[in-house]
């Protein structure tokens, strides 16, 4: 069965309510893509199982970074925004484009894993999403 929405009324009372509500979208679809991709996530967990020791971690990299991220919004969201200077700081410090082996690994293999890229997409896309609403509120 297929996961609908309410149609909601689009005359928000202020942007900021509209913003939130697309960051609320956006962590939601994090967490589709996240459950969507299970199947990538075994191959590539196999992968590194079987991987020689100390070779880098697809899956560690993007856990540390999803979680980072989801949490720095969840948590300038549950405090009504009043933290979000301190978090646009926190979301810059993490892109996936920062590591050397996620953009290495996006170049080589991602095409093999498009479920998997699809999540770590959505975790960059609320990434960036969040820091532009963030710095545009008042």
């Amino acid at each position: 069965m297929e996961k609908t929405r309410k149609k909601t009324d689009m005359n928000f009372e202020t942007a900021l309510e509209r913003d939130v509500l697309v960051l609320k979208m956006l962590l939601e679809y994090v967490h589709i893509f996240y459950h969507n991709c299970s199947s990538d996530r075994g191959k590539l967990h196999k992968i590194e199982w079987d991987s020689d020791e100390g070779e880098p971690s697809i899956l560690g990299e993007i856990e540390i970074i999803s979680d980072h991220n989801v949490g720095c919004v969840r948590n300038c969201l549950n405090k009504n925004l009043k933290n979000k200077d301190e978090i646009i700081n926190e979301l810059k410090l993490k892109s996936i484009f920062d590591s050397e082996v996620l953009t290495q690994w996006i170049i080589d293999d991602s095409l093999n894993y498009k479920d998997y890229f699809a999540y770590i997409q959505s975790v960059e896309n609320l990434r960036t999403t969040a820091i532009k609403i963030f710095k545009n509120i008042k």
